[in-house]
């Protein structure tokens, strides 16, 4: 789909062995520094794309999440990261499922507009699926900017296991979170 696209693939960037860490350091091409203070971890597992992405290297850089992924370097490295619902963007149709349904493909970018107009281009679903989320009304590209209704927000400002004590601290800072 990206290459149909008209994107070019410039390359493969660093990441950790097994794409099993929060860090880049693998042992074969050692740690990937973050590009705004190389004293900090670039996060992972894509930590090689977040890098490449936040030292303008390219606009945009693939990413996969199970636990993380794309979050922990968009995090790190200032970047916009989403985790897109399951099934939004195909994993077929040699894959149907990965990650026991955790496991997501997408990418890391600069802006919310250049994340909407990739979930454009990558989603939409593919034989083998066995989860097929429903369309978008419109384009994703077309939400960025605008004008919105109101919002319901859902807060759980408790444990969710009724057997766990909260914390009053915790629940303060998400009523607050909340009220913002």
């Amino acid at each position: 789909k990206l290459r149909a696209a008209g994107f070019v693939v410039l390359g493969r960037t660093n990441m950790p062995e097994l794409a099993v860490s929060v860090t880049t350091e693998p042992v074969a091409y050692g740690a990937t520094a973050n590009p705004w203070d190389v004293t900090r971890s670039a996060g992972g597992s894509s930590g090689g794309s977040g890098a490449a992405v936040a030292a303008g290297m390219v606009p945009i850089a693939h990413a996969s999440d199970s636990g993380g992924s794309i979050r922990i370097p968009a995090a790190h490295c200032g970047l916009v990261g989403l985790k897109p619902t399951r099934g939004r963007i195909s994993l077929g149709p040699k894959r149907g499922e990965a990650g026991v349904g955790n496991t997501v493909k997408g990418c890391v970018r600069r802006t919310v507009r250049d994340t909407a107009a990739m979930l454009d281009v990558l989603a939409g679903p593919k034989p083998g699926d066995p989860h097929v989320p429903p369309p978008p009304a419109r384009p994703f590209r077309e939400e960025v900017g605008a004008r919105q209704t109101a919002l319901r927000v859902g807060l759980l400002d408790h444990p969710a296991n009724p057997e766990v004590a909260g914390d009053p601290e915790c629940a303060a800072g998400v009523q607050a979170a909340g009220a913002l």
